[in-house]
């Protein structure tokens, strides 16, 4: 019969602390929605590294890849990220 008690007793304890640990968290707070900022943040050390050790392609390769038009005369500098090497 004592048993039985402090069964009951440790059942009911585990049982609100699972409820009060239910409660007090929220998943809405606990993932943030996404924005641009943050995945700009997430990926930027990635770009780094990838601007940095990309390799050198050609304007035949990058027209053929379809990375930019066959008539596209583009000099130093002109926007695109990718790096061509001068043939």
């Amino acid at each position: 019969m004592r048993q039985s008690i402090v069964a009951a007793i440790a059942v009911a304890a585990v049982a609100a602390g699972a409820g009060w640990a239910v409660h007090s968290t929220k998943i809405a707070d606990s993932c943030p929605s996404p924005s641009a900022a943050s995945v700009t943040a997430l990926f930027a050390p990635c770009q780094a590294v990838e601007t940095a050790t990309a390799p050198m392609i050609s304007r035949k390769n990058a027209v053929q890849m379809g990375l930019m038009p066959a008539d596209e005369r583009s000099g130093p500098g002109a926007g695109s990220s990718t790096r061509f090497a001068e043939k």
